[in-house]
């Protein structure tokens, strides 16, 4: 049996070593197979001792009957034995010990695939313990039958690299309120393999540096995208990576059908948005401040008909909900019965479309103006007058709504408009002398005051 040997020679005192490296699991006892002390020569030379003279490369020599063939050396032992004169000889290959060979394929062969690396946990743990950084992303599931966009929010401890999500359900979404999209693990990176220093392959997982708005992380075949972080993550990543900006990425959307023609539009918008349908919710404080407050216009209607072009109409705005209604006053020998033209509605504007997913737009107080025309189902209007109030409330919110000057600087209208503009100047100056007349009787009223008062003082 072959066994690899260490000779240590010491010069201070012609001392000899002998150690054999101890393999792990031989059964063989190793170590010091010879204590340092003077080892004589074989005999018949038993009355001498070895001394640096016997040794050099490829020699044999012997130690109380066990023979140590001398295969090499380090480079200081070969430079002193130069320095003294000796040749040394070449070194030779090392014999392979069978024995050695074989437990060495048997410990590769138990080498795993992915070995312990070194990495300090325990530091990172009391580090970020506590840290979590928060990203808000979706999931477009809109391929599957049934599927719409679902938001979701991930969050990365830093403490152990692992990541939770949880989903946002929305409020009569119809879903089952789960507690957790995915529990508390580590993310393995989708045909993500690493080949680390050893040549062991092993799996990668997501990190930090993985995470970023914009990006598409793969959660077991569910594409996820990161959206938006939380004002920590944003520090966290401009102090570690020097990201100062971080772009934000909008979510998408939600598409609304379009309008399918049953009820008003905002009842089927009520039906899309959650499973039980509740009516359209009204602005009860604007109803309660604008109650009875009601905008009347004296309108003529606008057609190529002789017979019918001489027909007025009054139209009244509800300012508590926006509703129009049209009411013809009966005229003699017209030819035509008077009454309710139209019931008290929402109209729209013209020239929209009808089956459509956008809200459409309608008539407002800021559309009815003296001198405005409108488009009632395909009735037009001229308005060539309004009641006291209505001008008044036109002069309040001038700042809010983009009412013409017309009460106040002539345009270039036609004949018809000239008329509207003198009816609106003749009312202008009506409500002026008013205004004087009352000033007027204000003053004589103190006046009359004053001359009592001071009567009542003599």
């Amino acid at each position: 049996m072959k066994k690899h040997c260490k000779i240590y020679f010491y010069l201070e005192d012609d001392t000899i070593q002998v150690v054999e490296p101890q393999v792990k699991n031989s059964g063989i006892p190793q170590g010091t197979l010879l204590r340092r002390h003077r080892i004589p020569l074989p005999p018949p030379n038993e009355d001498q001792f070895y001394t640096v003279d016997y040794f050099n490369l490829d020699t044999d020599v012997i130690f109380y009957g066990q023979r140590y063939k001398i295969i090499d050396c380090d480079q200081f032992t070969k430079n002193f034995l130069r320095k003294m004169g000796v040749k040394v000889n070449p070194p030779l290959e090392r014999p392979d010990d069978p024995y050695t060979k074989g437990r060495q394929k048997l410990i590769d062969s138990m080498t795993p695939l992915r070995p312990y690396e070194r990495f300090d946990t325990l530091r990172q743990f009391l580090e970020h313990e506590g840290h979590v950084l928060r990203f808000y992303g979706v999931w477009d599931d809109t391929e599957t039958m049934f599927g719409d966009i679902r938001e979701v929010v991930l969050h990365y401890f830093l403490a152990d690299d692992t990541i939770e999500i949880k989903e946002v359900i929305p409020i009569n979404s119809g879903r089952d309120a789960v507690p957790l999209f995915l529990n508390r693990q580590k993310l393995p990176k989708v045909n993500a393999y690493v080949k680390n220093m050893t040549g062991a392959v092993y799996q990668e997982f997501y990190k930090d540096c993985d995470l970023r708005i914009g990006a598409t992380i793969n959660v077991w075949g569910r594409k996820i995208i990161l959206c938006d972080c939380d004002e920590f993550s944003k520090e966290y990543y401009k102090t570690k990576y020097g990201i100062s900006k971080r772009p934000k990425w909008p979510p998408q959307k939600r598409m609304i059908p379009p309008y399918n023609g049953f009820g008003s539009e905002e009842d089927s918008l009520c039906s899309c948005l959650s499973l039980l349908p509740k009516p359209p919710q009204k602005d009860f404080r604007k109803f309660m401040e604008k109650d009875s407050n009601i905008l009347r216009f004296l309108a003529q209607y606008i057609t190529s008909d002789p017979i019918a072009k001489d027909r007025k109409f009054i139209i009244s705005y509800f300012l508590s909900d926006d509703t129009i209604s049209v009411f013809e006053p009966p005229q003699r020998n017209t030819g035509v019965i008077g009454g309710k033209f139209l019931e008290r509605s929402r109209i729209k504007k013209p020239g929209q479309e009808f089956y459509k997913s956008e809200p459409s737009e309608y008539y407002t107080a800021k559309d009815l103006f003296v001198g405005a025309k409108v488009c009632f189902h395909g009735h037009v209007f001229l308005l060539v007058d309004a009641d006291e109030y209505a001008f008044n409330y036109m002069e309040k919110h001038t700042n809010e709504a983009s009412y013409p000057d017309a009460l106040t600087s002539p345009l270039n209208w036609n004949s018809t408009n000239t008329i509207v503009h003198a009816k609106t100047q003749e009312r202008a100056v009506v409500r002026y002398k008013l205004k004087l007349l009352a000033f007027h009787i204000r003053k004589v009223g103190e006046y009359v005051y004053s001359i009592l008062a001071h009567d009542s003082l003599k």
